[in-house]
């Protein structure tokens, strides 16, 4: 007979004894430690060493992958984590790491499956809770971000990062004051700690207190330099009307510091001769191809363009896409999703497609990706619809705007991009297909006027409620019906309740209302607004399109800057500048005046839907070959720093 074999379970038990020792060694190997130490080709040839014994030594694949990591060979680093999993289950910083790399290359669920598997071995693991916090943050999950940001607080009480990820969770759940507490929390373990400063920007600014979050986005900005805190205070500057337009241009040239970039050549070689037989490549970078004001601008012309003329190709930035999107993406001739993609590779890819014209939709607002501009990958780039300033930037060479919005000549120089003005208009609307239907003015029934305001109240400011509330101390029993998302936030509701009542407009007269599950539903609102007031310097452009088109007359006041003039545009090319108002005093007079003329109020409302359509803002084909006869006259003449 052989040797007795020992009973199943002592042999596991002592197998798994054998196992616990190696791994306890493996974590403590040379090459973690030399990785550790910083030594990176001694610590490569070390798991070199151990990998050549041992393909399968756990931490000598870890450490491979962090070396590759390190030098952002992410495919290779992934598979080591990998392979080091497949050796290891129960390896949480494997775990951990390979969520970063899947979080780095837009991978975000596969990040959290990872980060949350790292969290089952290693419950309290700092870098994995807030990685994973970060993670919810960028998925919109913000109750999650709240959760885990709180069990990293119970874990480390002194990590001020944990309480900045906390307050962006109640920031998003509407927890304004709790978030504010937290803020205050990290500040107070470091004076000097920049996110907490960007986070209080962030929470006043969701009150509407403007001029307050510059203050502490500048804060955040001195500590840390950082582009989106920067475009966060370029975006609030345009809602002030004691800053001026050259404040503006040279608070914008910044950028070029921010996202610069010094490519060994910025000229890019272009092939194509630009006449009229050859196709035009044409790219638009944006992150609102979806159920988004810009892409109500953006589907007419895209659905517009001469496909025998020109190519279109969309780089996508959408997080969470929709039905537009689906639909912009059958319009276009390219598609590409580049939301989490590294800018080089974005870079990579446009200069692949050979786009002619790179157009950017964006300009400074949210997921703008300005920083893909500044390495040049195309030879004629262009700003245009999603924001209403100068980029500052030395890479766009155009904006489209018109002779209204801009007049010529008037601050030509306060742009860094040579202004083209379209003959028709910058703007070409396309309203919603199943539309309610326009019903009388209100006041017929309600027997007293309603004014209304459906724009982001940031755009309310304090200046702005002080001659609303004269005009509402003017018309008897007349009311104010304003919404906007930050309105399902209990301290921005109040906050504008007392600017209101500071200005001796009784609370029962003004109506608060946040955001409406359904387009219908927010389109249905306006019949019950007999007035529409647009707010300054920072007009509305959606929001006055959409009055006009459920047959609410807006009065606007004509602005010093371009955001202060898109009004005077609209109302210029639908044959409405009896509207305008060149000054404050104008505009309370003509609300009074329109007030106490039931009469018109009727007629305009049987009119304008029908007068919008007629006008060139919402002829597609005509502003499309307006704009393509641009594309081609930019394209052709490059070289040139004006336009014939």
């Amino acid at each position: 007979m052989g040797k007795k074999i020992p009973k199943k379970n002592k042999l596991s038990k002592k197998l798994g004894k054998q196992r616990e020792k190696t791994i306890f060694q493996a974590e403590n190997s040379l090459p973690l430690q030399l990785y550790n130490a910083g030594k990176m080709n001694d610590a490569v040839k070390a798991a070199d060493e151990e990998l050549i014994k041992n393909p399968n030594a756990p931490t000598a694949l870890y450490v491979s992958g962090l070396v590759s990591l390190r030098y952002n060979q992410l495919l290779k680093a992934s598979d080591f984590f990998i392979r080091a999993i497949k050796v290891k289950p129960k390896f949480a910083d494997a775990h951990i790491k390979l969520g970063y790399v899947y979080d780095i290359i837009g991978q975000k669920q596969d990040a959290v499956k990872f980060l949350e598997r790292a969290l089952s071995i290693k419950a309290n693991d700092l870098e994995a809770l807030n990685n994973l916090a970060k993670i919810y943050y960028e998925l919109g999950d913000y109750e999650n971000v709240v959760a885990v940001s709180s069990k990293s607080i119970k874990v480390n009480k002194n990590n001020p990062s944990t309480y900045t990820n906390l307050a962006c969770g109640l920031l998003n759940v509407g927890k304004l004051e709790e978030a504010e507490d937290a803020c205050k929390k990290a500040l107070r373990l470091d004076k000097n700690y920049a996110p907490a400063y960007k986070n209080l920007g962030a929470i006043y600014q969701n009150i509407g207190a403007v001029e307050d979050s510059i203050v502490y986005f500048r804060k955040s900005l001195d500590l840390e330099p950082d582009y989106p805190t920067f475009a966060s205070i370029l975006m609030n500057m345009n809602y002030l009307s004691n800053i001026s337009q050259k404040e503006i241009y040279h608070e914008s040239i910044h950028c070029n510091e921010l996202l610069k970039y010094s490519p060994q050549e910025k000229e890019i070689t272009n092939t194509n001769n630009a006449n009229k037989e050859n196709i035009i490549k044409i790219g638009y970078i944006s992150s609102d191809f979806c159920e988004h004001s810009v892409s109500y601008f953006f589907e007419p012309v895209i659905n517009s363009h001469d496909r025998k003329k020109f190519k279109v190709y969309c780089y996508s930035n959408v997080q969470n896409a929709d039905h537009v999107t689906l639909r912009i993406e059958q319009a276009s001739d390219g598609w590409h999703n580049i939301s989490g993609m590294a800018d080089q590779n974005v870079v990579d890819l446009i200069k692949g497609d050979g786009i002619d014209i790179l157009i950017d939709l964006a300009g400074h607002t949210l997921g703008s990706r300005l920083s893909v501009f500044v390495q040049r990958p195309a030879p004629v780039q262009v700003t245009w619809l999603g924001y209403p300033n100068t980029t500052g930037l030395d890479a766009i060479d155009y904006r489209l705007t018109d002779a209204i919005a801009d007049p010529v000549d008037e601050e030509d120089k306060l742009y860094s991009e040579q202004l083209i003005r379209l003959a028709k208009g910058f703007l070409c609307y396309q309203p919603a297909p199943d539309s309610p239907k326009i019903s009388q003015p209100p006041c017929q029934k309600n027997g007293y006027i309603t004014f209304g305001s459906f724009n982001n109240c940031l755009k309310v400011t304090t200046e702005v409620i002080q001659l609303w509330a004269q005009i509402l101390n003017s018309v008897q029993n007349a009311r104010l019906i304003l919404k906007s998302k930050l309105f399902n936030n209990l301290g921005a509701k109040e906050r504008y309740k007392k600017l209101f009542e500071d200005n001796g407009v009784a609370i029962d007269r003004i109506e608060l209302l946040s955001r409406l599950p359904a387009k219908n539903d927010h389109l249905s609102l306006y019949n019950k607004i007999d007035i529409g007031l647009d707010p300054f310097p920072y007009n509305g452009t959606t929001t006055t399109f959409e009055a006009l088109w459920m047959g609410v007359p807006v009065l606007t006041l004509r602005g010093k800057r371009h955001s202060g003039r898109v009004g005077a545009s609209i109302m210029h090319h639908t044959g409405l500048v009896e509207l305008v108002a060149e000054t404050q005093e104008e505009y309370k007079e003509l609300a009074i005046s329109l007030a106490h003329d039931v009469g018109r109020l009727i007629k305009l409302k049987a009119e304008l839907r029908e007068r919008l359509k007629k006008s060139s803002l919402m002829n597609s084909q005509q502003f499309t070959r307006i704009l393509e006869e641009t594309y081609r006259k930019i394209h052709k003449h490059k070289a040139q720093n004006k336009m014939d």
